[in-house]
């Protein structure tokens, strides 16, 4: 049966969009951007995706690789027509390294994120050299969007915004109990009386799963925040990836967070480590900025440390940490402090991003 005219319209227009897709390719290699041949045919805006850059045998990226990548996505926003950039924050996280306002990017204006957490120091520094600003949205598989900053509601840097309809979402302890906002617990959706239109049904062949991801009136997606007195949401981590160190809760996201406004981190991972006194201690994986590159291992592992223990709390520091330099070759000086702070055992060694 055909469809009425405005729906039929809709259709065509979606149909029209393109996507203009930069895809990973080996050092050296070039950047394909799909286009209509037909100048007529195109439509008045594009999407850039950028895709993950993958090393050839392994799956790592490699450092070389990354500047020809992003060199390569700068020159395409400046290029083509692109109005709307959707990709990870690692990527903004990379772009931001480089002074952006030697670029144009004239068609640009609608810029979002999501899959981790968007650190306030990359949005700031996003806005301040392109004059876009950056969108925050956070999902599931199972559930699409959940929570988001749409366009003109105020946002909170570090916030992943608010819950969007249908979705009624809420923060509940592990018995399903609604928690008063400022306390951290688990990010559940409310299925109870009514589920959501578009949520999903159960795991495929998998009841056990899906009778474990209940708790009362809610389903429990396994991530833990916080929503403050306004609504807004703020990402913790994963339930799984809480650290229990002497019995203090940290959640790597702050900790990453707190690292990432520091000068010399490029990129950061944080993680639980086993610990015979305290359990677990917080252990960081650091990307250095090339500037940062010959620094004193030990000096910088304190400054870090220190750095750390200002902009969060001093339990939540990293007691163990491996730093990697971001070079021009993929070779550099790979470097682990224990706890304690006192042993550093240097090692020669490609760099693994």
């Amino acid at each position: 049966m055909p469809l009425p005219p405005d729906q039929a319209a809709g259709v065509r227009q979606r149909q029209s969009a393109r996507l203009v897709e930069l895809q990973g390719t080996p050092p050296g290699g070039t950047y394909r951007a799909q286009l209509p041949e037909d100048k007529e045919s195109r439509p008045a805006g594009h999407l850039l995706h950028q895709r993950n850059h993958r090393g050839p045998q392994d799956g790592r990226a490699l450092p070389e690789q990354l500047r020809t990548g992003f060199c390569g996505q700068r020159k395409t926003l400046s290029t083509f027509p692109i109005t709307t950039l959707c990709c990870v924050p690692t990527i903004f996280r990379l772009l931001v390294q480089e002074d952006l306002t030697r670029y144009q990017f004239q068609s640009l204006r609608h810029c979002l994120t999501g899959g981790e957490a968007l650190n306030p120091g990359v949005r700031e520094k996003w806005k301040r050299q392109t004059g876009v600003e950056l969108y925050e949205g956070y999902g599931q598989s199972e559930t699409v969007v959940i929570c988001a900053n749409p366009k003109g509601m105020k946002i909170k840097s570090g916030s992943m915004g608010k819950a969007v309809p249908p979705y009624d979402v809420q923060i509940v302890d592990d018995e399903g109990n609604v928690l008063p906002p400022g306390e951290e617990g688990n990010v559940a959706i409310r299925i109870r009386p009514t589920r959501p239109f578009c949520f999903f049904n159960c795991y495929l062949d998998n009841p056990e799963k899906t009778a474990a991801s209940e708790q009362g009136d809610f389903y429990i997606t396994g991530d833990r925040a916080r929503m403050d007195k306004d609504g807004y949401f703020w990402f913790m981590g994963r339930n799984d990836d809480v650290i229990n160190s002497s019995s203090y809760r940290i959640g790597p996201v702050e900790v990453e967070s707190a690292l990432a406004e520091h000068p010399a981190v490029l990129e950061s991972a944080v993680v639980s480590s086993p610990d015979p006194i305290r359990g677990e201690v917080v252990k960081a994986f650091i990307v250095l900025t090339p500037d940062y590159s010959s620094h004193d291992p030990e000096a910088l592992t304190r400054e870090l440390q220190e750095h750390v223990k200002r902009v969060t709390a001093p339990y939540k520091y990293p007691r163990k940490n491996c730093q990697r330099r971001f070079l021009e070759r993929s070779k550099g000086v790979n470097c682990e402090v224990r706890s304690g702070g006192n042993e550093v055992q240097p090692q020669e060694g490609p760099v693994d991003l």
